[in-house]
C-alpha cells in the first residue's frame, strides 16, 4: 500500500520542456542586473550638468534590458505549448515600440532637466 501511494507517475513532468524555462530564469537574471546598471547610470548622468551628460552611455544598459525582456516575455508563453515562431516575434515587436516609447517620454526628458531636481532637500 505505501509503495503505490509514494510513487509518482512517470510521465507527471515529461510534457514540461526545460528550455523555455531555463529562457525564463537567465533572461529575469539578465533583466535584473542589465537594469541595475541602468539605474546606476541614470544616476550619475542626471548628477552631471545638462550639457556634460553623455546619452550613449545609457545605450548599452538600456539595450540589454530590452533583449533580455522581450527574451523572457518570448519564453514564457512557450510553457504553455505556444509555439516561439509566434511569441519571439511578438514579444520583440511590442518590446522595441515600449522601449522607443520609454526612451523618448521618460529618458530624453529626465536627461534635459537640471541637477538640482534631483538633489534631496
Amino acid at each position: 500500500m505505501h509503495r503505490v501511494l509514494a510513487q509518482a507517475p512517470t510521465d507527471l513532468f515529461s510534457a514540461i520542456d526545460p528550455g523555455p524555462l531555463f529562457l525564463l530564469l537567465a533572461a529575469s537574471l539578465a533583466a535584473l542586473t542589465c537594469g541595475a546598471a541602468l539605474r546606476s547610470t541614470l544616476i550619475d548622468l542626471v548628477a552631471q550638468p545638462v550639457e556634460a551628460r553623455d546619452r550613449r552611455r545609457l545605450i548599452a544598459p538600456y539595450v540589454g534590458t530590452l533583449i533580455a525582456a522581450c527574451i523572457g516575455i518570448g519564453s514564457a508563453p512557450q510553457l504553455f505549448t505556444i509555439p516561439g515562431q509566434f511569441t519571439y516575434p511578438l514579444a520583440f515587436a511590442l518590446g522595441i515600440a515600449v522601449a522607443l516609447g520609454i526612451w523618448k517620454q521618460f529618458l530624453s526628458k529626465v536627461l534635459d532637466l537640471p541637477a538640482e531636481r534631483f538633489r534631496r532637500k
